[in-house]
């Protein structure tokens, strides 16, 4: 299977480049060590994509976009028709994301794999729908074991488009009303933690709605018990479908060679869940 196929293929990272880099750093007419944590990140560079020196290039940043039907436990402060509404404002550059893109050069493509909308055939956007939104995994899995492979299998096939396109650094966002939701019960389900502790305000819910979103993500977990030694069941039972493409380019990027950027809270889980498959 094309998951299988590419978990093999992600191997240690060479330690011997890190030193061939160093080497060409100290050639350099400067004194040595004078561009401090820049020589520490061309290395890494340079280690990740197996090549001294290092070839920089285009910057890509994946949206992934998708519904969560835990929202009908009333766990945020907007309505799940917010997600296709944010959609739009994406694709028209409206968004922070948009503006911090264009700053720094970083191209963006908006992937739709699960918002519960039908959109018309948009420039920019990406129809690469796996179905309208997720169950919800407050009352069952969220999804079945085959459209989470999907999702994983569809972000690691971007990231080798990507690679085949010679793309220098990678990004995966995620817009999604209800998403603070799964991710936070991915954590739990990987690490232990209890959904009180780990359990945060999203787009800054009030008390009873924060009480709403610990009850949901407690009762996600108990009914639908995601073993932690399965990240496929643990995605496909409590996990988001954008959550699962972020994954699958987490993988897709380690597999091919190409530096990746992650940040934000979605983004984590995303990364707890490809730490666990590979």
């Amino acid at each position: 299977m094309f998951l299988d196929e590419t978990l093999a293929q992600i191997r240690p990272l060479d330690c011997s480049i890190d030193n061939a880099a160093q080497q060409r750093l100290d050639s350099l007419t400067k004194p040595r060590g004078s561009l401090g944590q820049l020589e520490a990140l061309a290395r890494r560079i340079a280690v990740i994509q197996r090549k001294v020196p290092p070839r920089l290039g285009r910057k890509l940043l994946f949206v992934f976009a998708a519904d969560h039907g835990v929202t009908e436990e009333g766990v945020s402060a907007y309505p799940k028709e917010v997600t296709a509404q944010m959609t739009y404002n994406l694709l028209n550059g409206g968004a922070a994301i948009n503006v911090l893109a264009r700053h720094h050069g970083v191209d963006t493509e908006v992937v739709d794999v699960g918002v519960d909308y039908a959109f018309a055939a948009l420039r920019g956007l990406r129809d690469a729908k796996i179905r309208r939104g997720t169950a919800n995994f407050a009352r069952g899995a969220a999804m079945t074991r085959d459209e989470a492979r999907r999702c994983v299998e569809l972000g690691i096939r971007l990231a080798q488009e990507a690679a085949a396109e010679s793309v220098f650094l990678l990004g995966a966002g995620d817009m999604g009303i209800g998403n603070t939701s799964s991710g936070t019960a991915i954590l739990c389900a990987l690490t232990g933690v209890a959904p009180v502790d780990a359990v945060g305000r999203g787009t800054g819910i009030d008390d009873a709605t924060l009480a709403r979103k610990i009850g949901a993500i407690k009762r996600g977990l108990d009914i639908n018990r995601p073993d932690a030694n399965d990240p496929l069941d643990v995605l496909a039972k409590v996990g988001g479908l954008e959550i699962g493409a972020m994954t699958g380019v987490i993988l897709g990027a380690a597999a091919f060679g190409v530096p990746m950027v992650l940040d934000g809270f979605i983004s984590g889980a995303a990364a707890l869940l490809a730490r666990r498959f590979c």
